[in-house]
């Protein structure tokens, strides 16, 4: 996915990978401007389409991750 020129990858479950590979592919991917957006929710609505997201950091003390609002929108 990396190839195709996208910035974020949407999945509603917890990882693109499992155990110590998790944060190993989740920094390829940002090593090469693509975010991963983990247990995100509705994502069969979007399947096919164009879409633009935005995301919109979302501040809690505590936290180890980087949780975000996401709003999109299909073209």
């Amino acid at each position: 996915m990396v190839d195709l020129h996208i910035s974020l990858i949407g999945v509603d479950f917890a990882g693109i990978r499992r155990g110590r590979e998790h944060p190993v592919k989740d920094q390829y991917c940002a090593d090469h401007g693509v975010f991963v957006i983990e247990n995100m929710c509705n994502l069969r609505e979007l399947l096919n389409k164009d879409v633009i997201m935005n995301t919109y950091p979302m501040r809690y003390q505590g936290m180890t991750g980087l949780p975000c609002r996401v709003v999109a929108e299909t073209m």
